[in-house]
């Protein structure tokens, strides 16, 4: 085979040579002594041994080495094999090229970029390019290589893992991570060097004068532990999201039943959908800091931080979905939109300590006001209420007591009056959490006990799910309406005026796009009703599947773990539990740390 760099260019003053089956330069006559001598001396030693191959430049040589190439390539893996799809595609193109310049005589016509166009479409190198074809133009041979690495010879094949690569392992790694984290442990790249080590999946052999592990074999057991934990893509540091506990889960599937359920029910008998919720703005609510700026110019430059504290404007309102009895809503009080007389907005008289969050302003208290005088009258049909899990909105009526507040004897007096005995012996703290069951078992809401007084039904959305609440939108379209036209000398005053303009034209002109933003929430709630049955499918057929594998890891049956490196469970000291027994946490320390705190 030769290994040639040379580029297979085309050119008019090509001449085709049977002896050797290929293409050859003219070579450069009356060049002179000196140049001559000059060219020589530029070539390197290898380079000027080479034989250099060339692509035909007719057709009358091209065919024949394409039937031959075909006939050559017979048998072979052609999706495989990239000599063979390096081969074809080379003379293809060539024949393309000679077929266009055969039709037009007359004009010019471009030499194509063969190896380039090759190189790009297959992902090959340049230099591997001119091995194969030069090894098939001059001696009619196929590098044997596949995509996979195979048959290329040298160190490119797949080399063997100190850590199995296996299901088993990645699943145990899972749990113990999973494990730890679960118990608020840090989890770095030693504890997972650890456990490889307890597992008996990993194995550092011992100094015997020191009575610790070896430091390079150490070492190198740690860098392989790093590169394991990327390869299975971990990650450090802290982890922001929610985890989709089952409780959440099922508070999400009721929620998403309840609503469809409403869904499902005759046009007469189908409440309507009413959103209600709580927000606040800042004198200096800003949304202009997304204006264009010149980088190159330093004089425009931000004075002052942005203010996100100080006084502001706390409201509430609620957002109602189409009238279910009409069919083509006409009438405004048929569309969807704000929901008349609902809006709620006031500026809190607080100290500058209590200025960090609007749910400090809101209490159970004005809540059950707005509610009783604001909304409920609003509401001029049966309607199924939505809101969130605030706080104030979970606050019972006068007539439950404060269990917090109440005396050993006044949970006697109250559990005896709704008929359950009570031992004297017992403590108050008792007595407080029995009184408390009592109440959330048997007690509703004081929002939810006036609103089904009057026909209406309350549906909280589950915790982390603001998603699915159509009101979260308008509050993003009202506030970065009121936040655009912030200015230095805008006062509270004006932001005031300003929102409560929002809301007028929003009362106004906002049907369609409140009603689109419900739709937007319904379609995402539909989408979690339709990926229930798949949800439950998917964690029995997890569940199963890592408790088979995990078992047989336990059991190890794992034929990615080479068999010294089995778990011994003859209960016969191994030398893995030697290797725990001699190593301190001061001789642990002496061998390094891995500080790559790691996390599903």
């Amino acid at each position: 085979m030769v290994d040639s760099d040379e580029d297979f260019s085309l050119g008019e003053e090509d001449e085709y040579t049977e002896s050797d089956g290929c293409t050859k330069k003219h070579a450069l006559e009356d060049i002179g002594p000196e140049r001559a001598a000059k060219s020589v001396r530029s070539k390197s030693p290898k380079a000027s041994n080479q034989t250099r191959a060339l692509m035909p430049s007719t057709l009358e040589v091209l065919l024949p080495m394409e039937r031959e190439a075909s006939l050559l390539l017979q048998g072979i893996d052609y999706d495989r094999n990239t000599s063979a799809r390096i081969i074809v595609a080379s003379l293809r193109f060539q024949k393309e090229y000679l077929l266009k310049k055969s039709k037009n005589k007359c004009k010019n016509t471009p030499a194509p970029e063969v190896r380039n166009t090759v190189c790009r479409m297959l992902g090959v190198s340049p230099k591997v390019y001119t091995k194969i074809m030069s090894g098939y133009i001059l001696h009619r041979s196929v590098y044997a290589s596949g995509l996979d690495g195979q048959g290329r010879g040298g160190n490119s094949g797949a080399k063997s893992s100190r850590i199995p690569r296996t299901k088993s392992v990645s699943i145990a790694v899972r749990e113990f991570v999973r494990g730890e984290r679960k118990l608020q442990k840090l989890v770095t790249g030693r504890e997972v060097l650890d456990f490889f080590i307890k597992e008996g999946i990993l194995c550092i052999p011992m100094d015997p004068k020191m009575g610790v592990f070896v430091k390079k074999d150490f070492q190198t057991a740690s860098r392989n532990v790093r590169r394991y934990l990327q390869d299975y893509g971990y990650r450090r540091g802290r982890r922001n999201n929610i985890a989709p506990n089952q409780s959440m889960i099922a508070k999400r599937h009721e929620y998403v039943q309840a609503l469809f359920t409403n869904e499902a029910l005759p046009k007469g008998e189908r409440l309507r959908n009413v959103y209600m919720d709580e927000s606040c703005i800042h004198e200096h609510y800003n949304k202009n800091d997304r204006s264009v700026w010149d980088p190159k110019d330093v004089l425009d430059i931000q004075h002052g931080k942005s203010k996100h504290k100080g006084r502001r404007y706390c409201f509430a309102a609620a957002i109602q979905g189409p009238d279910p009895f009409v069919d083509v809503p006409e009438l405004a009080s048929e569309k969807a939109g704000l929901v008349p007389g609902t809006i709620w907005a006031f500026c809190p008289q607080k100290k500058g300590s209590d200025q960090g969050d609007y749910h400090k302003v809101f209490n159970g208290e004005n809540f059950v006001t707005w509610w009783k005088n604001q909304l409920l009258p609003n509401l001029h049909q049966p309607c199924l209420i939505h809101m969130d899990n605030a706080a104030y909105h979970k606050v019972y009526g006068s007539h439950v007591p404060k269990c917090g507040k109440m005396q050993k004897q006044e949970c006697i007096d109250y559990l005896h009056s709704k008929g359950i005995e009570t031992e004297a012996e017992c403590s108050a703290v008792v007595l407080k959490v029995r009184t408390k069951a009592w109440i959330v078992a048997n007690e509703k809401f004081e929002c939810v006990r006036l609103a089904e007084e009057q026909g209406h039904r309350v549906l909280f959305t589950p915790p982390y799910h603001s998603d699915l609440q159509p009101i979260e939108l308008v509050w993003a379209l009202i506030k970065g309406n009121v936040g655009r036209q912030y200015s230095l000398d805008s006062t509270l005053d004006l932001v005031y005026q300003r929102l409560m303009k929002e809301f007028d034209m929003l009362q106004e002109s906002g049907h369609d796009s409140i009603h689109c933003m419900i739709v937007k929430c319904t379609n995402l709630a539909r989408q979690f009703k339709e990926d229930i049955p798949m949800e439950e499918a998917a964690d029995e057929a997890l569940e199963m599947e890592e408790a088979d594998d995990y078992d047989a890891y336990k059991a190890g049956l794992d034929e990615g773990i080479p068999p010294e490196n089995y778990p011994d469970e003859s209960g016969e000291e191994s030398g893995v539990e030697d290797v725990f027994g001699a190593a301190s946490d001061a001789d642990l320390k002496e061998n390094g740390d891995i500080k790559d705190t790691v996390q599903v």
